[in-house]
This record gives C-alpha cells, sequence and structure tokens, in this order.
C-alpha cells in the first residue's frame, strides 16, 4: 500500500501525504453504487500550513491493533502528529491534529468532489458539508471542528468547502467527518449526517475512542494464529484487518480495490 488504511466496514479512507505541508484522506463507502459503478464519496485535506510531513524525522504508523493510523513530522520549520480512525461503532472519521510551529500558520480543511454531475457543497453554522444524488441513492458528508476557531466558506463552482482556522503557532483539535447513504425519499442525509457530529460531540472523543479500541480489541479475540514464517504471520493478521476494515457494509465488498478507491 502506498497509504494507511483505516475503516469501519462500511467508511473506509486511504490516508497519505500528497505534499509535505498536507495530509489527505480519500473518503469510500460501501454503498454509494451509481448503476453498476461504486463511487468515492470525495476528498478531505488538512492544510498543515508549513512543510513538515517530510524529511528523516517523517514517520508514519498503522496500529492494526487499534485500527489507528499515525503520521508524525518534525522538520525546521516545526512538527505535527495527525492520528486518525474511522469509530468501529459509526460512521465517523475522527482526525487528532497537535502540533507547533515556528511562525503562526493557518490550517486549513477541504473538502472536495472532482466528479460534476449533481455535487453540491457548503457551509451551514459550524459545517462543511458535500452532498450528490444518484438516481436511486443520495449520500452526504458533514464535518466540523472540536477544539479550534474557526471559519467556513464554500465555493460551489469549484465543489470545494473549506474551513479555515485561525493563525496560530500551536494547534490542538479534532476534525470529524460523518456520511450517511440514503434511498428513502424522506430521509435526509445531510441532517442525518449533522447529527451523528452532534451525537459524536456530545459523547466526548475520549468515550467515542475507548468505545472504538474496545471493539477492535473483541475483534482480535475472536481467532489468532502462529506461522513458522513471519511474513506469512503478518500477512494473515493484515489481511484480516482489511476485512474489517471494509466488509461490514451492505454490499459485498468490492474484488478490485475493496474501499480504497482514489477519485
Amino acid at each position: 500500500w502506498e497509504f494507511l488504511p483505516v475503516g469501519n466496514g462500511d467508511l473506509a479512507a486511504p490516508v497519505w501525504t500528497p505534499t509535505p505541508d498536507s495530509v489527505e484522506f480519500n473518503l469510500n463507502k460501501n454503498d454509494t453504487w451509481e448503476g453498476d459503478q461504486l463511487r468515492a464519496c470525495g476528498r478531505l485535506t488538512l492544510h498543515l500550513g508549513a512543510d513538515l510531513m517530510n524529511g528523516d524525522d517523517f514517520r508514519g504508523r498503522l496500529d492494526l491493533h487499534q485500527a489507528i493510523a499515525s503520521l508524525e513530522g518534525r522538520t525546521g520549520a516545526g512538527h505535527a502528529n495527525i492520528s486518525s480512525y474511522v469509530d468501529a461503532n459509526s460512521n465517523v472519521l475522527v482526525i487528532r491534529h497537535r502540533g507547533e510551529t515556528r511562525a503562526p500558520v493557518e490550517r486549513r480543511i477541504e473538502l472536495s468532489l472532482w466528479r460534476e454531475e449533481g455535487v453540491q457543497v457548503g457551509a451551514r453554522d459550524r459545517d462543511i458539508w458535500l452532498k450528490q444524488k444518484f438516481p436511486d441513492r443520495s449520500y452526504a458528508l458533514a464535518c466540523r471542528i472540536v477544539g479550534a476557531k474557526y471559519t467556513a466558506e464554500s465555493r460551489p463552482e469549484d465543489r470545494l468547502t473549506t474551513i479555515q482556522i485561525a493563525p496560530a503557532r500551536k494547534a490542538d483539535f479534532t476534525v470529524l467527518l460523518a456520511a450517511v447513504t440514503s434511498t428513502e425519499p424522506g430521509v435526509n442525509p445531510l441532517e442525518e449526517a449533522r447529527k451523528l457530529l452532534d451525537a459524536t460531540e456530545a459523547r466526548t472523543m475520549e468515550i467515542t475512542t475507548e468505545e472504538h479500541k474496545d471493539w477492535w480489541r473483541n475483534f482480535w479475540r475472536q481467532s489468532f494464529v502462529s506461522l513458522s514464517d513471519d511474513y506469512l504471520e503478518n500477512l494473515w493478521y493484515l489481511t484480516i484487518y482489511n476485512l474489517a476494515c471494509t466488509s461490514r457494509g451492505e454490499f459485498p465488498v468490492k474484488f478490485n480495490g475493496g474501499l480504497w478507491l482514489w477519485q
């Protein structure tokens, strides 16, 4: 893999660093089908404000036992630690940012989608959002920040909506992104996604994270292997992890790529 995979079986995201000053999450869901094509939902990009994710002190780690991806970078411009997971108990992506730069920088979160037809973006109250309608279903993504002051704006012509955090040297905040799909005419996926954000924030990050870890602890207790070949044993655990990340949704997992799709 050229990315760190996180998912809960229905919502998944390859995590990677396309540039030294950003971290990207490609958002995929098990049920966003348009005809016979499974469509990627969108892209969330965290702009760090400085080149921090490069050099000899860059580290990327995937904790299979807890299903948490961590990226850590340290350069002359400062340092940042980004940890992320898709909540095992709800369709919410949780991203924790902790970092400090030598000079104040503006950190930014972008939610975008390259497809044109039927895509809408916007900003409302504390949230930015993206939604799209297919012939027989629609989905929505809603995103907000906990722990920082920010402003939100959207550029519908570019299918892009943005959160801008006030410039600062130190920053410790959490990004929440919820995803909802519906085939029911009377259900508003965007409002349901915002309710998911409200519920996660009310439950607190500490409880959400602990319950997520509990799910994965119980998952790994179900079975194990011990092989004489360490490489094959590691492949077994990685394959089981991949199945748990991509195979708990309404539909069978896509055979070529699973939920690790690019836009």
